[in-house]
């Protein structure tokens, strides 16, 4: 029997699961779409209408509780605890997209109420579960490389990409809880899950480079005359699922905001130094203005190195005192975060008829805001070393 579903929010990540589930048919044989909720009538009349949906369309979707096994809680940063809690109030399964929470405090609610609930709750950590990564974390644990030494990894944003959060409601940290925590929570969960360890120790150094630091320009790209900026929304418009009248008239719903006016305060590059409870030591850098999408991975251990481009699909494994390299292509699909949204999908459905269990829980997306929280705050310290064992 099909898992009854519905799908809270039809913004960029509600949408892809849709489509995740729809274009995959072992995905389609597990479940059965029941209703799409969001607060935007528009926008549920635009996807009833480009999918063909012939389930439910809903306002308030608590009025469709009653009617499904499971939810996917799909809906912005600031709301994704208010949301959770009303899920579990209703005792249903549900994934719970990242962040867990935009603050410390209030991952801890929701960590709190996940120990004694007895339902299934996946926290939408993709990276755990595309094909590259899997791979990685294989090698890593078949101890072809030894022992752990360090980790680095980077995540460089197109300029598309980096000037959707610079353009977005996720520009200010009171409802993102900050580029780190809304962005790359689940990088600080995939350093968590290869080393085996939680972190203990973050510093980290970032701020504004290139977005949101030009007090004179205009707010909106309508009311400005730089019509060969690159920036410019009719050139790079938000990555949202829009409504045809969104789409027609973005500066209606001030869509077009300038990506470079200074109303904006989280930061468009960082760079995050780890130090393990296993005494492993990690960095992660992320920036925001490249010309394409890349991510890298670079692991040394005591007996060999891993050095893997995620976007490529390519993996090299060198051992110390050989001139061998193992190289390994990793296929993965184009879209759905490179297969790990397939993945993510699949093991919720096998958790819920007791086949599996979540590869990503609760405590895990707990520990992720941690470590992103206080990488904000040792920016906001000039590269403070803050002690984060005992959160």
């Amino acid at each position: 029997m099909k898992i009854k579903l519905g799908i809270i929010g039809t913004g960029q990540r509600g949408v892809s699961y849709y489509r995740t589930i729809v274009n995959d048919d072992l995905l389609r044989e597990l479940f059965s779409v029941k209703w799409i909720a969001d607060i935007n009538k528009e926008r549920l009349k635009h996807f009833s209408e480009l999918f063909n949906f012939k389930g439910e369309l809903l306002l308030d979707f608590e009025e469709g509780m009653s009617k499904v096994d499971a939810v996917i809680a799909a809906t912005p940063d600031y709301t994704h605890v208010e949301v959770f809690k009303k899920i579990m109030d209703y005792d249903k399964h549900f994934i719970a997209e990242k962040p867990l929470a935009t603050t410390i405090e209030d991952a801890k609610k929701v960590r709190d109420w996940a120990k004694d609930y007895d339902k299934v709750v996946l926290v939408a950590f993709p990276l755990r579960y595309t094909p590259f990564y899997r791979k990685v974390k294989e090698i890593v644990d078949l101890g072809l490389l030894g022992e752990l030494v360090f980790i680095r990894a980077c995540e460089v944003l197109s300029y598309v990409h980096g000037a959707n959060f610079a353009r977005r409601w996720h520009r200010k940290r009171e409802l993102s809880g900050g580029f780190l925590v809304t962005k790359n929570c689940h990088d600080f969960d995939m350093l968590h899950w290869v080393t085996k360890s939680l972190a203990a120790f973050v510093s980290a150094f970032g701020g504004r480079k290139f977005f949101g630091v030009r007090k004179d320009y205009p707010r909106y790209c309508h009311e400005c005359d730089r019509y060969d900026c690159i920036y410019r929304y009719s050139i790079c418009p938000i990555w949202y699922f829009l409504s045809e009248d969104e789409q027609k008239h973005p500066e209606k719903y001030g869509y077009d905001r300038c990506v470079f006016s200074a109303d904006m305060d989280i930061v468009d590059h960082a760079v995050i130094n780890i130090r393990h409870r296993n005494g492993v030591v990690s960095q992660f850098a992320v920036g925001t203005t490249g010309p394409r999408e890349v991510r890298r991975i670079h692991i040394l251990g005591t007996e060999g190195e891993l050095i893997g481009a995620f976007e490529d699909g390519i993996i090299e494994v060198r051992r110390t005192g050989t001139h061998d390299v193992m190289r390994i292509n990793v296929e993965a699909a184009s879209r759905g975060h490179y297969g790990g949204d397939q993945g993510l999908l699949l093991n919720f459905a096998l958790s819920i008829m007791g086949k599996d269990r979540p590869r990503s829980t609760v405590e895990d997306g707990y520990w992720a805001v941690v470590v992103a929280c206080k990488a904000e705050e040792s920016i906001a310290r000039g590269g403070a070393l803050l002690n984060i064992s005992e959160q």
